[in-house]
């Protein structure tokens, strides 16, 4: 799987995304979302547990925010 920086990011889906498309996406472990959200530092989502959803525009500018 290509890293991060690799991606074509104008290909990025839209619509809701689970915590496994958004680690697959970003190229993070899902535990590692989950401590990001816990510590208030991951892209914005809604729900809980493992029915939390993150909308794919936000997901695009928190990664934009981190490089």
């Amino acid at each position: 799987m290509a890293g991060p920086a690799q991606r074509d990011r104008t290909a990025a889906p839209k619509g809701w995304a689970t915590r496994a498309e958004v680690a697959a996406y970003t190229g993070l472990s899902v535990q590692t979302l989950a401590n990001l959200h816990s510590q208030g530092k991951g892209p914005p989502s809604t729900g809980k547990g493992r029915g939390r959803r993150y909308p794919w525009p936000e997901v695009e500018r928190w990664m934009r925010e981190r490089t």
